[in-house]
């Protein structure tokens, strides 16, 4: 019997929001006994050095709970170490045994340290106010881990969605329609429209407050608001895309759509094509990305003052100009002697090569 050392790559990511999940992937690793034949060339045998002493194994996970796993599966049961460990890592409750999980203390501990520990928490804990209140105000999301009845307590939903708007998406049906607890999780977290009801989606002064939080909460807005200048021009003069959720009216209207491509040069995708071909708009949407030249019409694609404009930030922007443009060698010339990978968007590469190496 031999050891497995399996490695986990833990992204930085999960780690800054879930500090104790390395730890959980190292220990279900050195659970993971298997037989296997020791002169294997692919396992790293090594032998655990496993602590029975109470007080040395006290001061090892005091030192850090990491050390959990070196000790014995007697020091393991003791509930004064138990609480030592989960009060330094909340989701190590996820190893523990039964009795523990169902011990009040114990989970306590664990959920003020971790709060969607409470997922490892006997049922009837799950369903304790006190407990699950303490996880709530720790992260708002294990409220997915409470019991129906308290997804159901405005007290605790209200102190959930206060700590992580989107927690609004594990609450009763009944209070996803409570405009005050609405309103907070807009607050937190613009887009936990998304959780709302289609009554409070339809609400024009929740929307705003989501909106004004996270201009994508346009998206899930109630449709007569995604026709209403004022809800739409508050969402994309945040993030200038949205304008693809605005109503058909709105997406022809010139200070709805300057608004967006201002912030979002190619947001001039979602535009009319009417204004696809107004030049000043054009002009505005280049200005701020030049990759806006890609939605522009055909005659704005071939105008030089527009395309000078995408050039002069970027002179990959010939990968949107005209055919004309494209085979103008005056321009190729210019714009190769920079980068001549540009040569493979010349309608004609072998020509247009042959010509440059001939004058360069």
């Amino acid at each position: 019997m031999v050891m497995l050392n399996i490695k986990f790559k833990i992204s930085t990511m999960d780690t800054e929001h879930d500090p104790c999940r390395h730890f959980k992937c190292t220990l279900q690793a050195i659970e993971m006994e298997q037989e296997c034949d020791e002169s294997s060339p692919y396992l790293e045998q090594k032998k655990p050095t496993i602590i029975t002493d109470k007080k040395l194994g006290l001061k090892e996970v005091k030192t850090s709970s990491y050390n959990f796993h070196n000790l014995s599966v007697a020091l393991r049961n003791d509930e004064e170490i138990v609480l030592e460990v989960v009060s330094k890592c909340g989701n190590l409750l996820y190893h523990v045994s039964s009795k523990f999980k169902n011990t009040k203390e114990i989970v306590i501990a664990a959920v003020a340290k971790f709060g969607d520990a409470l997922e490892y928490a006997s049922k009837d804990l799950q369903n304790d106010k006190e407990v699950v209140l303490e996880a709530v105000n720790t992260s708002g999301y294990s409220l997915e881990f409470a019991s129906e009845r308290l997804q159901a307590d405005r007290e605790v939903v209200f102190a959930a969605v206060s700590n992580t708007g989107d927690a609004l998406g594990y609450a009763s049906v009944d209070l996803r329609d409570d405009k005050e607890i609405v309103l907070i999780s807009v607050r937190n977290i613009g887009v936990s429209l998304m959780h709302a009801s289609a009554k409070l989606q339809a609400d024009k002064e929740v929307v705003i407050a989501a909106i004004m939080q996270d201009g994508h909460a346009l998206e899930y807005a109630y449709s007569d608001l995604k026709a209403d200048k004022e809800v739409v021009i508050h969402s994309v003069t945040q993030v200038g895309s949205m304008l693809m959720y605005a109503s058909s009216e709105l997406r022809t209207n010139n200070e709805v759509i300057i608004a967006a491509v201002t912030q979002y040069g190619c947001a001039l995708k979602y535009a009319s094509a009417n204004h696809r071909s107004d030049k000043e708009i054009v002009k505005i949407a280049v200005s701020n990305d030049w990759r806006a030249l890609e939605y522009a019409s055909t005659s704005l694609k071939d105008d030089r003052e527009v395309f000078a404009i995408a050039v002069e930030q970027d002179p990959f922007a010939l990968k949107y100009a005209s055919e004309n443009i494209q085979n103008d060698k005056k321009v190729l010339l210019k714009l190769v002697r920079e980068d001549g990978n540009l040569l493979g968007f010349a309608s004609d590469g072998k020509t247009i090569s042959n010509y440059i190496n001939l004058k360069i």
